[in-house]
């Protein structure tokens, strides 16, 4: 279903100023069973970044793109404002590092339950019997917990598979196989106002 578009804006003519931005975790040791160095957190974002040019005709380009729909997240970074209009989070499993994927899975969200079908029973031998058949090689496994895209840009032709595609080659990029669950979409903007600084 495609997003109402604000009057004027064209989404597909700013697919060249999107940025993608990528934050990721790992534990160096294990400590517990909660922190195994064998699974990375990360997550990432495409944002449109908003100019504030001298030009009347440049600042009202900018201010069509703060319409209904743009953006799932407004917010600033210093003085530049910046919509964020797909995010995406998740986990990347080392399967041949990993002490016990039951055990990295069960202390993170409730829904990384709905991916232990994927897993040997066991937790200990790496991926379900029937997957295993299918791969070629690699021994990473990406888990998308979260992806959702701004409404305004669904329809458009496939912006939000381009988007993951070219995100997850970055953030997976030796994984043998790459899982997601569909769920609700988030389509209320949120906007963060900037904080003092210094």
């Amino acid at each position: 279903m495609t997003g109402a578009v604000p009057a004027g804006v064209e989404p597909l003519t700013c697919l060249n100023r999107l940025e993608l931005r990528f934050d990721s975790a790992a534990f160096l040791v294990a400590s517990d069973a909660h922190d195994d160095p064998a699974t990375l957190e990360w997550g990432c974002r495409a944002v449109l970044p908003l100019w504030e040019p001298d030009d009347e005709e440049a600042r009202a380009d900018s201010a069509r793109l703060l319409g209904q729909g743009m953006s799932l997240v407004e917010a600033f970074q210093g003085q530049r404002q910046e919509l964020t209009i797909l995010p995406m989070s998740g986990l990347t499993l080392d399967l041949w590092r990993i002490g016990h994927i039951y055990a990295s899975l069960d202390p993170r969200d409730a829904d990384y339950e709905h991916f232990a079908p994927l897993f040997d029973k066991s937790g200990d031998l790496g991926l379900h019997g029937d997957l295993e058949d299918y791969l070629v090689n690699g021994t990473r496994v990406a888990i998308i917990d979260r992806a959702g895209i701004a409404p305004a840009w669904r329809g458009l032709g496939g912006v939000g598979r381009l988007l993951i595609g070219r995100m997850l080659r970055w953030v997976t990029s030796q994984a043998s196989l790459v899982a997601t669950h569909p769920r609700a979409r988030l389509s209320t903007p949120i906007r963060t106002r900037p904080q003092p600084c210094c």
